[in-house]
């Protein structure tokens, strides 16, 4: 059991409200939905290496039922690819009654080649769907159930989806509409599996992925990945650093100042303080960089802003530099006098 999103050893296993999502180095994904459709991947160098259920990937698809030369069943075929484990015991599924199967309503064969599937029929041929709908409808408790066709429906619109259609919204709340979307989500045949959140408001537009059905955020919206209050306007998103901060809020750091807006920082420079400094009595650095050496011996100014008006502050700070007493050619700084408010505040800072 492990927690998810997880990522180890070239795997990377990941989930949204309907699929859960295996990605592999070796050239593998695995969509499961968690219920009864598993979807496989493989990358063009499997070509003509596989075996199983899924077939052998020659890029040929009326030759998959031929074994030593023969025709064979759609059961044949899958019973040929059974696990013998040790403790199981499977019955092997047995042939379909065509007879049976020809005595059911035409109501798939009249679904899936209405109008509105001509996006996906023009891609995909509908006769293995509408026979395993009839299948569904033949075993069913229930004839007139719709329910016991929404499996085979629902693989109809993925594999519509998959392969670049755009299956129409054909569910409703009487037919196939038991799907749940947590928060403010809404269920969707068809969409970007990348889902734009708050913090990446461009994931869709990146996204390589096929699309599928699932719950999205509706038009116009991101999922809010931040506090996790579903959908929500992207005016609406919080930005983080350190901590959540509100749309609006800013935060200070050196030279920046940045501002939430959207889920996004906006960030712009600041004057910070600019530093003069004198070292060792004689090296002395600018307020703008510039770095010399001044050997002194008497007051000197190392800083004054003169008063503009009556308001405005003024200051002057002197440094007394002097030969030092036992290195007659070093220099040493030997107090430093700050005046304020018109020389009426004097602060003086003996170093010695």
């Amino acid at each position: 059991i492990v927690t998810m999103p997880y990522y180890r050893a070239g795997v990377k296993l990941e989930q949204n409200s309907v699929y859960i999502k295996l990605e592999s180095s070796v050239g593998i994904v695995v969509l499961w939905n968690r219920d009864d459709a598993v979807m496989v991947e493989v990358e063009p160098e499997y070509a003509s290496r596989t075996c199983g259920l899924c077939g052998d990937y020659n890029g040929i698809s009326h030759n998959e039922f031929i074994h030593n030369g023969r025709i064979i069943s759609p059961v044949e075929f899958g019973n040929m690819h059974k696990v013998h484990r040790p403790n199981d015991d499977c019955e092997d599924p047995y042939e379909e009654d065509e007879q049976l199967l020809e005595a059911t309503p035409d109501s798939c064969k009249e679904f899936l080649n209405s109008n509105k599937w001509s996006s996906c029929t023009i891609l995909i041929n509908p006769e293995p769907y509408i026979k395993a709908c009839a299948q569904d409808m033949c075993y069913c408790s229930n004839n007139t159930n719709n329910a016991c066709i929404c499996s085979t429906l629902s693989e109809f619109s993925r594999q519509c989806s998959h392969a670049g259609g755009q299956p129409p919204n054909w569910r409703t709340p009487g037919f196939c509409g038991n799907v749940f979307c947590p928060h403010n989500m809404i269920y969707k045949e068809s969409s970007s599996p990348c889902l734009d959140t708050c913090t990446n408001q461009d994931t869709s537009s990146l996204c390589e992925d096929h699309k599928m059905d699932g719950c999205f955020c509706p038009l116009g919206t991101v999922f809010d990945d931040v506090s996790m209050r579903g959908c929500i306007d992207q005016t609406e998103c919080q930005c983080k650093h350190d901590r959540i901060y509100n749309p609006g809020e800013l935060y200070r750091q050196e030279t920046k100042e940045c501002t939430c807006v959207g889920g996004k920082w906006a960030c712009k420079d600041i004057q910070g303080p600019a530093t003069c400094a004198v070292e060792e009595g004689s090296h002395i650095t600018t307020f703008d960089g510039k770095t010399y050496t001044f050997h002194g011996g008497c007051f000197y100014t190392l800083a004054r802003v003169e008063q503009k008006d009556d308001v405005s502050p003024k200051f002057t700070i002197l440094a007394q530099l002097m030969p030092c007493a036992h290195q007659q050619y070093d220099t040493c700084l030997k107090s430093v006098k700050i005046l304020l408010n018109n020389d009426r505040n004097n602060v003086r800072l003996p170093l010695f």
